[in-house]
């Protein structure tokens, strides 16, 4: 795992990207990334929706706007970025582990 030092200079890094290039979601998402895994987890989502609105259709944005929400214990909107992430991608595995591990958290339990 990253230090701490080497995230929050990555994060100015990505930072600095988002601002030489304002329309590139992919350096947005990058950025969420890196501070969702250094705890930001409510700036993480503000950049992760941002990417969304830029880039709708691309299903590990909402994937990895799902952990966001799961870590704050937003259950619904989790599953709804996952369940959303894997009908526009039906192969993204971490999707699917991440919707079922959301459950789980919930005490989901399924019949069989």
């Amino acid at each position: 795992m990253l230090s701490m030092g080497k995230l929050d200079l990555a994060i100015d890094h990505l930072a600095e990207a988002v601002r030489l290039d304002p329309e590139n979601s992919a350096a947005l998402i990058a950025m969420g990334d890196a501070k969702e895994r250094s705890g930001r987890t409510e700036d993480a989502s503000l950049d992760n929706n941002e990417a969304i609105c830029r880039a709708p259709g691309n299903a590990d944005y909402h994937n990895n706007r799902g952990v966001c929400f799961g870590r704050t214990n937003e259950h619904e909107k989790a599953l709804a970025d996952f369940d959303e992430a894997i009908r526009l991608n039906p192969e993204l595995v971490a999707a699917y582990i991440n919707r079922g591990n959301v459950k789980v958290k919930k005490g989901i339990t399924w019949a069989l």
